[in-house]
């Protein structure tokens, strides 16, 4: 028999084993996700940390100016919420919901205000109710009530009661968002049907039916669109927004397209200017020159050598710059400070080049800039 001195041998089966070990590697590769994205998300538009920057964007395509511990949580969650919906496209709802979880973490670190003024917090939110819709988890659903409340009220917070925020917006009857809520309300009729709330999960899915109808599209109109030469997709998008009136829906499509063209101009002014505020140099507070601000002023005229060296020495404030400008005697003294500043630099790269002349030659490069300079002073 088996006694107290006795020694038994316990072999872990290679099912329990496998187990173990895909449990592990889930948790590095959450582990590793998570570095990696609290790292992207430490970047930002000031060039700090390195040349890849990430900007926060309302709908519109406007960069939106946040602290940076805001910026950061929004960043962090942001990147967990697309790889959440990476997955579950790749119908990887286990791995989504643990991506979800973490994005849903990171939203909670941002001030609270912030969060409740977007609608993103709320969408990741639902995302976590379907995955565990998909996942059939009963037990998660049952308990997925509350957070299907704190949906609604994100909801209703950033596009109003009656989506009248979404609509202004659009500036149409119909939006997207009300797919948004068509599908909340479908996960609320399930939430409350395996909450035992037969009551409850009838009225949702009858709100939902009636909010589904309103985003019927003709059939015989998404043809005639598509027959003009626009896609599937952005025909029964116009047409939605438009009501199925076909030469509204015509207009949406070209608005959107030209919105589409000023974002896509937008981002490519931004990836060239992270290479070209390299050479303007940085505040006396470590900041590149602000783009926003150097195009205003460019915008107006002025050089753009000038108009980044003003920026430079007013730490990015505008309006100081922009006086620095109108005032001849500051302006000149900002020619001479940029006249100077480019012979020293190429100064230095002639004896890097191991090709410097004599001391003065340096000077006669500058010679125009800075004996126009001396001379306004």
């Amino acid at each position: 028999g088996v006694g107290p001195a006795s020694r038994v041998l316990v072999m872990r089966g290679a099912e329990g084993s496998s187990a173990v070990n895909r449990e592990a590697d889930k948790r590095a590769r959450l582990d590793q996700v998570k570095r990696v994205v609290e790292g992207m998300a430490g970047r930002d538009s000031r060039g700090l940390t390195d040349d890849l920057a990430f900007t926060v964007e309302n709908q519109a395509g406007s960069s939106l100016k946040l602290k940076p511990e805001d910026q950061k949580a929004i960043v962090m969650g942001l990147a967990l919420h697309a790889k959440g919906q990476a997955a579950m496209e790749k119908d990887d709802y286990a791995g989504a919901l643990d991506l979800l979880l973490l994005g849903e973490e990171a939203f909670s670190l941002c001030d609270p205000s912030l969060a409740a003024s977007v609608d993103n917090v709320g969408l990741l939110m639902l995302d976590v109710v379907w995955c565990a819709y998909k996942l059939r988890d009963v037990r998660r659903l049952a308990v997925c009530r509350d957070r299907l409340n704190r949906v609604r009220e994100a909801l209703r917070n950033a596009y109003g009661p009656n989506l009248e925020r979404a609509r202004k917006l659009h500036g149409t009857h119909l939006c997207p968002e009300l797919a948004t809520l068509v599908r909340l309300e479908v996960l609320e009729g399930v939430v409350a049907y395996h909450a035992a709330d037969r009551t409850k999960a009838l009225s949702c899915l009858h709100e939902a039916q009636g909010r589904l109808a309103q985003l019927a599209v003709s059939e015989e109109l998404l043809v005639a669109m598509q027959e003009m030469g626009y896609s599937l997709k952005e025909s029964r998008r116009a047409l939605r927004f438009s009501g199925n009136n076909v030469d509204a829906a015509v207009t949406f499509v070209v608005q959107q397209r030209a919105q589409q063209e000023e974002r896509r101009a937008k981002k490519r002014r931004r990836t060239a200017w992270r290479s070209e505020r390299v050479k303007y140099g940085k505040t006396c507070s470590g900041n590149y020159v602000d783009m926003e601000a150097f195009d205003a002023l460019c915008g107006m005229g002025y050089d753009r050598l000038l108009a980044a060296e003003a920026l430079r020495q007013a730490d990015n404030n505008a309006s100081a710059a922009l006086e620095a400008l109108l005032e001849p005697g500051r302006q000149a003294a900002l020619r001479l400070a940029l006249a100077l500043s480019q012979a020293t630099q190429a100064s230095t790269s002639a004896n890097d080049e191991g090709e410097a002349g004599p001391s003065g030659s340096s000077s006669a490069q500058a010679g125009p800039g800075a004996s126009e300079a001396a001379a306004l002073a």
